[in-house]
């Protein structure tokens, strides 16, 4: 009755072991171009066998036969392919014939080890291992005493390993093959051998053991594969779709045709057979459950892609809409900024239009008289100086004070010319000149050769020029050289007591030109940057500014050359104006 026990045990645990390979679904087979042009190259796949491993593969008159090479025989027609079998000797051999690459394919279970050299395909088979015993010890084996057994353990399985790192301190004895192992457990030479429970089943009935029982299992179960050579991930791509191609039914064939239990001496006995048709009954029931509950997964996961989709379709459109909303915003945003800009712009115009004009009309009226008057003082001044000559003490103090009242008025009409003298460039931006293209780099050096030739740039005060030498812009030559002036006379006297510098910066960039004047000077405080374009604005009055120096460039740059100007300046350290206009 020990021995039924034992064998319902195995029996039940090998064929539950085997349904586990249901769980692998099937999926539509289709290959890459990658794949199939890797499989036009390699017709033929070498394969290295375990040569005892039956029932899964075992060579018998030199031909591989098991379980395995039914899948292999798949994979042929299915590929369109060869696969060509390597002659071995034992499990490590072939091992090594995959390690170091003569092989392509090997069927074991993966390990961390194993994963350094393969790449492994998803599992489809299933199976415990177990520790067989000699029913004619005469101790009874006890898993919790395992220290004190000698195990006997199969060379380079993973069931091997597995024992040695749970049980590191395990006597163990290695035999290179399971018939070497079954026979040292026969003769106890060993009180237990460690072995998977389908290959134990298969050659148990072969070599007629009949002594055997199942002692413990160690929580170890065979999770096979196919593994494929770490270089050839693509080869490793292709069995592991085949893999998942193939459908339940195949699958239950191939375990149907090898499955050994079922034509064993020991199924003869009655209650043994009453047992095994029982647990077929179970094992149709799992499997029908099973089949239910997959159908059922199918639907719900059918269902659920369904609602995904739909949610991606709501995501997607309520993105969309977002988006044409986020977009709107921005052109509307952008189009209130550009009216408030042009609004400014014409607002700008407007002044600067009406103030030439008023100016224009000032200049031309008082013009004459300033100049008139400048003429007579002069000609008085001269007149005074020689009746200061003579001694007489009664006029010598009337004559005095006429010499300082005249000097006093000369200056003042001299003041007033100069303002008339600014108002003309003013007036000057507003007569239509001829265009015509200009090298910008010339028309700045020539300007600044002018101006320290006529000590408007005093020796104190350095310029450099770093503008592009071809850079060319067509426009009223009159009109950059007023600009260029007004600037570098701005720098030189409002920016320096003494020593200076002045840089001049000139480039084109997607048609766009830039200038760029740059102080090292006092700088500006930012609560005037607002002012500094307007008309009369100054910090620094005197004779020769009025404060019309940047609203004059300000009105050419914007209203006669379309351009932009903007100021940035730290207090103590730098002023720098950046003028942009388009080249055309």
């Amino acid at each position: 009755m020990k021995k039924i026990i034992g064998m319902f045990i195995i029996l039940t645990s090998f064929i539950l072991a085997f349904v586990g390979c249901n769980n692998t679904a099937s999926h539509d087979f289709s290959l890459s171009k990658e794949e199939k042009a890797w499989l036009e190259k390699n017709p033929i796949i070498y394969y290295a066998p375990d040569p005892e491993f039956a029932p899964y593969e075992y060579f018998e008159f030199a031909e591989l036969k098991g379980i395995v090479p039914e899948y292999l025989n798949y994979f042929e027609e299915l590929l369109g392919i060869r696969i060509a079998v390597l002659p071995t000797e034992s499990w490590s051999q072939a091992l090594t014939l995959g390690m170091d690459g003569t092989a392509d394919m090997l069927f074991m279970t993966r390990t961390a080890e194993r994963e350094s050299f393969f790449e492994f395909s998803a599992p489809f088979l299933f199976s415990p291992n177990v520790i067989l015993t000699n029913e004619n010890s005469k101790d009874q084996f006890d898993i919790n005493k395992i220290y004190d057994y000698n195990i006997g353990i199969l060379e380079d399985y993973s069931s091997s390993a597995y024992l040695k790192l749970i049980y590191p301190e395990s006597k163990t004895s290695t035999y290179s093959s399971i018939v070497d192992g079954l026979s040292a457990l026969n003769f106890e030479e060993v009180d237990g051998l460690l072995v998977d429970l389908g290959q134990a089943t298969y050659y148990m009935d072969r070599l007629k053991f009949k002594n055997f029982n199942v002692g413990n299992e160690i929580g170890f179960e065979y999770k096979f594969s196919f593994a494929v050579t770490k270089n050839n991930k693509i080869l490793s791509s292709i069995i592991n779709k085949a893999i998942l191609s193939i459908d339940e039914k195949k699958h239950l064939e191939i375990m149907d045709k090898w499955s050994y239990l079922k034509h064993s001496s020991l199924i003869s006995n009655k209650q043994f057979q009453l047992f095994y048709y029982g647990l077929i009954l179970i094992i149709i029931l799992v499997i029908t459950i099973t089949t239910w509950n997959r159908i059922l997964k199918n639907k719900v996961s059918e269902k659920t892609k369904e609602l995904e989709l739909l949610n991606k379709d709501l995501e997607k459109r309520v993105h969309d809409r977002t988006q044409e909303l986020n977009n709107l915003n921005i052109e509307l945003k952008d189009s209130i900024e550009n009216l408030t800009k042009t609004q400014e712009q014409l607002v700008e115009s407007k002044k600067y239009a009406a103030l030439g004009q008023i100016v224009s009309k000032v200049a031309h009226e008082i013009n004459t008289p300033v100049g008139n008057s400048i003429t007579c003082l002069s000609y008085n001044q001269k007149i005074l100086s020689r009746l200061e000559s003579f001694e007489n003490e009664m006029m010598s103090e009337d004559i005095s004070k006429l010499i300082d009242s005249t000097n006093s008025a000369y200056n003042n009409v001299e003041i007033a010319s100069n303002i008339i003298n600014r108002f003309k460039q003013m007036e000057m931006s507003l007569i239509s000149q001829e265009e015509e293209t200009i090298n910008i780099y010339n028309l700045i050096s020539r300007q600044v050769e002018n101006m320290i030739y006529e000590k408007l740039i005093p020796a104190s005060v350095t310029t450099n020029i770093d503008v592009e030498k071809n850079l060319q812009m067509h426009t009223t030559k009159l009109l950059l050289e007023i600009i260029v002036k007004n600037i570098i006379l701005n720098s030189v006297q409002h920016g320096f007591d003494s020593i200076g510098q002045i840089t001049i910066i000139g480039y084109e960039k997607e048609n766009i030109i830039t200038l760029i004047f740059e102080d090292n000077g006092k700088g500006i405080d930012k609560k005037n940057y607002k002012d500094v374009f307007e008309p009369f604005f100054t910090t620094k009055p005197s004779k020769e500014n009025i404060g019309l120096g940047l609203s004059i460039i300000h009105n050419i740059v914007v209203n006669n050359l379309s351009g932009n100007i903007k100021i940035e300046s730290e207090r103590g350290q730098f002023t720098r104006l950046v003028l942009k206009f388009k080249k055309t």
